[in-house]
């Protein structure tokens, strides 16, 4: 009887095919992963949007309001003013930035406006000075006028 030779395998061989199987696995949990969050946080809305939304108040309660707003605390004697919170700096910072922005748009639309209005001024004048640049009729053609 022949004696059957055990199969013997390359330590790296074996090391390489567990590795790319971990990182199929790895890519396709990874996947599933990104793919479930997408799903909950399309489907998942907050329980009282619609009711928010009917009485005009915003979606977040937290983003505006009197204990958002107003500071922590206060000093008794009044001497000092209140530090602010570093939720309100950040709010204050973005609040200024959202003006700046705002303001240098405006500006932009304004400039847009004049360079079209002078455009079309421009156009205007051109067509005048083709009109008055024609030529007029003469001899018996003036006087009948």
């Amino acid at each position: 009887m022949a004696l059957l030779k055990p199969l013997t395998f390359c330590k790296h061989s074996i090391q390489s095919a567990v590795s790319s199987c971990r990182n199929i696995q790895t890519t396709a949990a990874l996947n599933y992963q990104r793919e479930m969050k997408k799903k909950w946080n399309r489907t998942i809305p907050t329980l009282n949007t619609k009711w928010r939304e009917d009485r005009g108040l915003p979606i977040n309660p937290n983003a505006h309001g009197p204990l958002t707003d107003l500071p922590d605390y206060t000093f008794m004697d009044g001497s000092r003013p209140t530090p602010l919170g570093s939720n309100q700096k950040k709010r204050i910072i973005k609040q200024r930035e959202l003006s700046q922005r705002m303001v240098t748009l405006i500006k932009e639309v304004d400039d847009a406006k004049l360079n079209y209005q002078r455009a079309q001024e421009k156009k205007e004048q051109t067509k005048q000075e083709i009109i008055s640049n024609k030529l007029k009729p003469k001899g018996v053609l003036l006087i009948k006028k």
